[in-house]
């Protein structure tokens, strides 16, 4: 059971009712994470903001929601690898065995995506402190330093996010109950 409240524009701090509404009026819904994440409105503003900072990285929308995915799998978030999965699909058009690889923790069998999550869960699992020539081995598979620094704020994006749901205990919303993911079933 969660300690937490999920807010809704009308419950929420007054320093999240406005951004609630927009994102409630742009999705049709509130993803629950922002529900829970409206409690603090630096919080939801600092996740929104790095959302769009990320957007504009230099990794491809399609490399974003790989990477995005890839890091909440990693992190078994399944609140988050139910949104990245759908957005995946909707918004990146990720081929959908591809994104059934990635939830299933499989190579792909691409070079350059499995280089991409490969990096990306190093980074994870070790914090930052990479081995000897994995940066190397990630250059050398087509990505640049840029790449490099901006997985860094992907991983930012997803602990803000992962960690927030793990705390609170998100559960999937009903209108990414298509997309759903279980920790247990992997």
């Amino acid at each position: 059971m969660s300690h937490f409240k999920q807010h809704s524009s009308d419950t929420a701090p007054s320093g999240s009712t406005s951004t609630l509404k927009k994102i409630e009026k742009e999705m049709g819904f509130i993803p629950n994470l922002y529900r829970y994440m409206a409690e603090s409105p630096a919080a939801l503003k600092s996740y929104l903001d790095l959302s769009d900072i990320f957007a504009e990285s230099s990794l491809s929308k399609k490399y974003q929601q790989i990477l995005l995915l890839a890091i909440s799998r990693k992190n078994e978030c399944e609140f988050c690898v139910a949104a990245h999965t759908m957005l995946s699909i909707k918004v990146a058009k990720v081929d959908q065995e591809i994104i059934e690889t990635i939830r299933n923790g499989h190579p792909t069998g691409d070079k350059q995506i499995d280089a991409l999550i490969t990096f990306a869960n190093e980074v994870v699992e070790h914090r930052g402190w990479l081995k000897e020539g994995t940066v190397e081995q990630f250059l050398e598979a087509g990505f640049s330093q840029a790449n490099v620094l901006d997985i860094i704020v992907g991983v930012s994006l997803k602990t803000l996010s992962n960690y927030t749901n793990h705390i609170t205990q998100t559960t999937t919303n009903d209108e990414m109950s298509d997309f759903s993911w279980s920790k247990s079933k992997y």
